[in-house]
This record gives C-alpha cells, structure tokens and sequence, in this order.
C-alpha cells in the first residue's frame, strides 16, 4: 500500500473510530437514545474487522481500541472537568487523565484481544467481539486492585428499558453486555460481506458525513443549549439548485 493509501486508510479508521465513541456516548446521556447501543460500535468493528481482513497487524486493532476507550471516557467522565474549578484543586483533573489513560490501556487490550480472536482462533466477529469486550469490562471491575472501575457497562443505557434489560434476570449484566457486543457484531459482519459483495461501499460519501453531522449537531444543540450553525435545515437549503450566494453586502 502507498504511503497516500496508507494515510487514507488511517484516517478511515479514525474516523470510524470516533463516531463509535461519539455514538456510544450519547447513548449513555441521560436523553432518549438509549437503543444507540446496539449499533454504536458498529463503525469500529467494521474498522478492526477490515484491518484484520488486510492483513493488519494486532498493535493496530490495539490503538483504535485505546483511541475509542481515550474518546469515549474522555466525554463520559467529563463531568470531573467541571468539578475541579469548584474544589479550587488539581487533583480532579490528574485523577481523570489517570483514569482515561488507563481506561485507554483497556481499549487497547480488548481491541487486541478481538483481533486475536479473529486471526489466531477464527471465531466469528459477532462472538470475537463480545468475549473481547466483556473480559476487558470484567477485568477493570476485578482485577486492578484499587484501580478497579466496574462503573457504566456497555449494557447500562438498557437500564431505562425495561423491556430490553430483562434477560439480565437470567445472563447477568455481563451476559447481556455480550449480546449487546454480539448485536453489533452481527450488523458490522454484514456490512462487511455486502460491501464485499459490492452492495456497500466503505467509505461513506461526503453528503453523508455531512448529514450526520448536522444531525449530531442539532442534538448536541438541544443538550448544550447553543444555536448551531450546521443544521440538516441549512444542508438543504444550501443544496437547493436556486441557491444563490449573494456578497454584495459584505
């Protein structure tokens, strides 16, 4: 692969990277969004998936993982930023980068973890996913120590749907965070085979990308409270075939 390919490729990956944790983080915020659980780390499956079908090395599936754990942990306890200007000390803000950063250890771990799951083992993406998932969930909550942090599983969101978290009754937390994994997994695969098949294609086009994000603005707005400017309102109205730039005033 050429050195431009290899670039393009990088920033596909952190692209989809990124939305898995943007994704995943709003499914955890307290607005009714809770069933983005099921698709959010869609994206980033696709990316280890892809990387593990092109031959990529496992230190590769490593830093998505620690970058989608760093991002999404980063905006999850974000709360703490808040906190330290209050307390008037520093020691919220070292313990939270302490706390991402090892968090991010995790990511790598569980994104390694998957991609071992698929090469060394071939097994299925959708049970690759969820065995890597749930042990590295498991073992933040066991086996640190006093670094233990068992807060905010992945199936946590489906705590306000009660119909979605009754198989907890009978699986346990982490058997339902493994069907959650698995959900995922499922859906990544098979875009992973239709694009194969050449029915999808990887990388989305740039209406797309533009789409969802003037939609993750507006909901980002309606949270924050600020006017935003990237709209799906304002998408429209500039791709309307009348539009007319008009800077006469300016």
């Amino acid at each position: 692969m050429s050195g431009s390919g290899a670039r393009r490729v990088g920033r596909a990956g952190a692209g989809l990277t990124a939305a898995s944790a943007l994704l995943l983080f709003l499914a955890f915020l307290p607005v009714p969004t809770p069933h983005l659980v099921w698709v959010a780390l869609v994206p980033w499956l696709l990316h280890v998936e892809r990387g593990m079908r092109d031959g990529a090395a496992t230190r590769a599936a490593a830093r998505s993982g620690a970058g989608l754990f760093a991002l999404f942990w980063g905006l999850h306890l974000s709360w703490v930023l808040v906190l330290a200007p209050r307390l008037g000390a520093l020691w919220p803000l070292w313990a939270y980068a302490g706390q991402v950063l090892l968090l991010a250890l995790l990511g790598a771990v569980a994104g390694a973890g998957i991609h071992q799951f698929r090469v060394q083992a071939g097994v299925p993406l959708p049970l690759a996913a969820a065995a890597g998932w749930v042990a590295v969930e498991w073992l933040r909550g066991h086996l640190l120590g006093p670094l233990r942090f068992p807060w905010s599983p992945v199936a946590l969101p489906l705590a306000d749907l009660p119909d979605w978290v009754q198989p907890a009754a009978w699986v346990g937390e982490s058997g339902l965070g493994a069907g959650v994994l698995a959900v995922n997994g499922v859906v990544a695969l098979a875009w992973v085979r239709r694009a194969e098949a050449g029915a999808l294609r990887w990388r989305p086009s740039r209406p797309a990308l533009l789409a969802v994000a003037a939609h993750g603005n507006r909901l980002l707005s309606s949270l924050l409270g600020y006017a935003p400017m990237l709209t799906p309102g304002k998408l429209r109205e500039l791709r309307q075939p009348d539009w007319l730039a008009d800077n006469a005033a300016f």
